[in-house]
């Protein structure tokens, strides 16, 4: 039974130093880039130009939830009441941004995608 055990336990570390399996993280959901690609096609169905705009993949939806708190501390903001927060709950979501220019017509735009199937929940464009 030990060496059975051991087997199994040798077998286990083999299969997950392997190339194949290295490549799959826990809990990460779909790569980055495949993420970035469901964000840019949603833009691009809403007939959104993307001209003078920076694409950015929001590590930990950090810049999101920054935003959000300089919103909510600031009452006369257009966007405050309007953010997209019922619809996110209890989602694992990833959030790409689109910082659109200064002089750009088109104000910056946040899209929402399902970290696990790619679905995109929902996409809000700023006020």
């Amino acid at each position: 039974m030990k060496k059975l055990l051991a087997g199994i336990m040798m077998l286990g570390l083999l299969l997950a130093s392997s190339p194949l399996f290295a490549q799959v993280e826990v809990g990460k959901g779909l790569p980055e880039e495949q993420l970035k690609a469901v964000a840019i096609k949603a833009m691009q169905d809403a007939d959104i130009v993307l001209e003078d705009v920076e694409i950015i993949y929001d590590e930990e939806n950090a810049l999101w939830e920054e935003r959000v708190m300089m919103i909510e501390e600031m009452p006369s903001d257009p966007n405050h009441g309007n953010l997209p927060g019922g619809i996110l709950v209890e989602k694992k979501y990833q959030v790409v941004f689109f910082d659109f220019a200064e002089e750009s017509p088109t104000k910056d735009v946040w899209v929402f995608v399902d970290q696990d199937t790619g679905e995109v929940i929902t996409v809000y464009q700023e006020k």
